[in-house]
């Protein structure tokens, strides 16, 4: 019987989805799986951790770390760790496929090297350390969706999915609301479909959204009381679900703004090319097209016409969520629900009946989006593989300045293995063969020499990948060492005199 049901589901367009991600997401990270390439926070994750947890409200992810701390021990290994998340987004790909009920294996194909090669994805393997998180969070938030809407009392058992998805990664959240309310426009172009069941459903899925969030923060605060942790004031971290009413109205609008002047400017690396822009501004007009089609078609009457306008007004709001939910700084990482605009079109493209409500431009629609999707998926594909070149220079760069470094801090005089090493300003970025790889097409979680030195964890390119165990202050200590006059009069790096043995410290000034 086992052996039944996985030669029947070989035949379905979900499997065929899964094959092609695993294969093409090999060929696309391939570089990342097999070299050790690190961010500004990946260095700091080694050899093992996931990052910060229970502290960024992420708690299932902190419940993730102690299971694999007593088991797997969380080391940071770029083919394991990658290989992992690229079999987890497989998954996610099977489970979006049948959600959305495709049935053409091209298309399957399609959403699978689409999602596979997106922007959003292509970051999460910056954060290697974490990623097999992250993809599980991802898949967490399919199931919840997949699970309401097949199975009867599913949404009880969806709100603890979303839950664990927002416990691993609260940017995910968006993604969630975004796959629930493309389910529900394509049930309201659907001809059999009637308006009270699309508000039947309608309001099903947001009330799973809603318990699930709910859960989220009542197991939250349990953890934070019980381990005695506060929340750290990072990226608006500590102000998730406390949004002043006063300020929604500016959000909601910068919100869809962003969305709407994708296709013009820019949105979070996203669309650097104006390949890219031109390709997403024709994909939103083949999706309106099609709605409208499909409302004349199917005959749809008036209220099932406001239902579907109501929820094509509310989809720019739902995949750029993460505005209003109070982060600092959003990012390409954090506008994973985006990738969910190439498939609207295979989405309504494989409604039940397509042929008689599209006649003709069946072929018309579906040969054209193909076409773009192609050229948008070798464009990401291609991008991903600039930013992994251009991380890879940036970390030798990098190493080699921190070993000059070092070099300086051993021949400077005085110096002794037992003093403790000042880190005074911020280097300026003219001295450094900045980006070399240019700074168009790179996506945000990587950064650029000189930041890179300025993080906080430049230390551990030392400890890494240069074998020493030094001592660094930092806060109110280094506060001081900085105001102090010889420190003052000092030049800074790498000018001769930059580095120099003040008392018990070595003080090297990268800036004023």
């Amino acid at each position: 019987m086992i052996n039944k049901w996985i030669n029947d589901y070989k035949k379905t367009p979900a499997f065929t989805a899964m094959t092609t991600t695993i294969i093409f997401g090999l060929i696309v990270h391939l570089f990342v799986l097999t070299n050790s390439i690190h961010n500004y926070d990946d260095i700091a994750v080694q050899p093992a951790g996931v990052g910060t947890s229970l502290p960024s409200g992420r708690w299932f992810l902190y419940i993730l770390k102690r299971i694999g701390d007593d088991t797997t021990g969380n080391f940071n290994l770029p083919w394991v760790n990658g290989l992992v998340f690229l079999l987890l987004i497989s998954l996610t790909v099977a489970f979006l496929v049948s959600a959305f009920g495709i049935k053409n294996k091209l298309f399957a194909s399609i959403i699978g090297a689409g999602l596979v090669s997106f922007p959003s994805i292509t970051v999460v393997l910056f954060f290697k350390y974490t990623a097999p998180h992250y993809g599980l969070a991802i898949l967490l938030g399919v199931i919840a969706v997949w699970v309401t809407d097949r199975w009867r009392y599913g949404f009880s058992i969806s709100t603890v999915l979303i839950a664990l998805t927002l416990g691993i990664y609260q940017a995910y959240f968006p993604w969630v609301v975004s796959i629930y309310l493309i389910l529900l426009i394509k049930k309201a172009v659907e001809k059999e479909t009637k308006a009270k069941n699309i508000i039947k459903k309608g309001f099903v899925y947001l009330g799973t959204m809603c318990v699930g969030l709910i859960e989220y923060f009542v197991v939250l605060k349990v953890m934070l009381k019980n381990t005695n942790t506060t929340l750290l004031d990072y990226q608006g971290i500590s102000n998730m679900g406390k949004l002043p009413l006063s300020e929604l109205p500016t959000l909601v609008f910068k919100a869809v703004k962003e969305f709407v002047l994708l296709p013009v400017k820019d949105y979070c690396s996203l669309a650097t090319s104006p390949i890219l822009r031109l390709s997403y501004l024709t994909l939103a007009l083949i999706s309106l097209t099609m709605i409208i089609i499909l409302l004349k078609k199917n005959k749809k009457k008036p209220l099932d016409i406001i239902i579907t306008i109501t929820l094509c007004v509310l989809l720019p709001l739902a995949i750029n969520l993460i505005v209003l939910m109070g982060a600092a700084q959003v990012y390409t990482l954090m506008v994973l629900p985006f990738s969910l605009l190439l498939f609207v079109p295979i989405v309504l493209w494989d409604v039940p009946q397509k042929e008689k409500a599209f006649g003709k431009g069946t072929k018309v629609f579906s040969a054209i989006s193909i076409g773009i999707l192609a050229v948008i998926i070798f464009f990401n594909s291609y991008f991903a593989n600039i930013n992994y070149s251009s991380m890879y220079f940036t970390n030798r760069q990098v190493e080699n300045t921190m070993n000059s470094i070092i070099t300086q801090i051993h021949m400077a005089d005085g110096y002794t293995t037992d003093k403790r090493w000042a880190f005074v300003g911020t280097t300026d970025s003219t001295y450094f063969n900045q980006r070399p790889w240019g700074e168009k097409h790179l996506y945000g979680g990587q950064t650029d020499v000189a930041t890179m030195l300025n993080q906080y964890s430049k230390i551990y390119w030392v400890y890494h990948y240069l074998g020493h165990r030094p001592i660094k202050i930092d806060g109110e200590e280094l506060n001081l060492v900085g105001q102090l006059p010889e420190v003052v009069q000092m030049p800074v790096w790498p000018n001769n005199g930059s580095v120099k043995v003040i008392d018990e410290y070595v003080v090297i000034k990268l800036g004023e």
